[in-house]
């Protein structure tokens, strides 16, 4: 069980992210701006956090990950101030630009103060231990999305400036973190570089990235399955989805959830997004991609448990940001493949972008079993 801070601060954070996750693009279209300018917003925050996310890491590692973890959230306070004030497309930019630096400089910085505070840092420890994260994340999402509808009825600018709040009180939370001893002394630039290319032979780091970018089909493309219309239908579709989310991390700390293989949990969720194809009526559909979406937890937990069980303590932050790069990158490709057979042959095969990453996963699991399932690619 993760220290009562780290929860604490995963709740306020979740409820922080909440307030606006499901309210952005309406956000911006309020403020006025066109379609091609929400893209170009949207490109620009993940243009920083891929510029950002592999350098600010291996500072995290070299120096601090508590520091790193404050400044970052610093960061996107800022930015969530600036996006709370915006009036133009330029000042959107900068809140773009600033939270995702601080997006880049939290990640790995927390995943290595998490494993830290944990008593041993097994597999099964480190994923029941970011079940119960996924679990109150889960829960502060849904507490986010409808308080944050609620705010944004009552005036847009108040979602983002109350979710400048909270991240302000997440940053306070972070302060008294216990952050990791260093065991083995501080590693030079060198090493952590050296170490960080050389996990690129870690088959653990793949499997991280495929699990991790395998659901792109049905998240880009639920929301033309599942059509919305107003407010209230967002919020009730936003609780649905953390719902799903919350049953996933808590199938993850079950024993079902725990005994299963990992191949069978993702045969599964390829048959449910295949499934997403072929079914009509949208109650249908809905209640598909609700059991997709607590599959897709489910699947994450495991595979981070497996993944953060094979790094170097020293070299946590820069790995674990490596694979998150590489999921923006397969993420970004899939996405493009997604869209353009969606525009060519329809949902069916579009969501095949998808199952063959299902595929390609359960391929890589099975490669890994002779090895005795444990920690393998010792790189990592």
């Amino acid at each position: 069980m993760p220290p009562l801070r780290l929860r604490s601060y995963s709740l306020v954070l979740a409820v922080s992210l909440g307030l606006f996750t499901a309210l952005d693009v309406l956000y911006l279209l309020w403020l006025g701006m066109t379609w091609v300018q929400v893209g170009t917003l949207a490109a620009i925050f993940n243009i920083v956090v891929l510029v950002a996310e592999l350098p600010s890491s291996i500072l995290a590692d070299l120096m601090s990950p508590k520091a790193a973890l404050v400044t970052g959230l610093a960061a996107r306070c800022g930015g969530l101030v600036v996006f709370s004030t915006a009036s133009g497309f330029w000042s959107a930019a900068a809140a773009e630009a600033l939270t995702g630096l601080g997006t880049a400089l939290a990640s790995g910085s927390f995943d290595k103060i998490l494993v830290a505070n944990l008593k041993t840092r097994d597999e099964g420890t480190i994923s029941d231990a970011y079940g119960v994260i996924s679990r109150l994340s889960a829960f502060g999402s849904a507490v986010g999305v409808v308080v944050g509808v609620g705010l944004f009825h009552w005036h847009p600018r108040a979602s983002w400036a109350t979710a400048a709040c909270g991240v302000l009180m997440c940053i306070i939370l972070a302060t008294t973190m216990r952050a990791p001893r260093r065991d083995h002394g501080v590693p030079t630039v060198r090493n952590v570089l050296t170490h960080t290319v050389s996990s690129l032979r870690s088959s653990m780091l793949w499997v991280s990235v495929i699990a991790a970018s395998s659901g792109v089909a049905p998240y880009l493309l639920w929301q033309r399955l599942v059509s919305t219309d107003g407010l209230t239908a967002v919020a009730a579709v936003g609780v649905l989805i953390a719902g799903a989310g919350w049953v996933g991390a808590r199938l993850a700390s079950a024993r079902l959830g725990r005994s299963l293989p990992l191949e069978v949990i993702v045969l599964a969720n390829a048959a449910t997004v295949m499934a997403l194809g072929w079914i009509g009526p949208v109650v249908a559909v809905g209640a598909v991609f609700l059991a997709h979406v607590a599959l897709q937890t489910l699947t994450g937990i495991r595979v981070y448990g497996m993944f953060q069980a094979s790094i170097k303590d020293s070299f946590r932050a820069s790995v674990t940001s490596l694979s998150s790069l590489g999921d923006s990158a397969l993420a970004a490709l899939g996405s493009f493949a997604t869209g353009a057979v969606m525009a060519g042959y329809g949902t069916r095969w579009a969501m095949m972008v998808s199952v063959c990453l299902y595929v390609l996963l359960i391929g890589m699991l099975l490669a890994r079993r002779p090895a005795g399932g444990g920690n393998t690619g010792g790189a990592a």
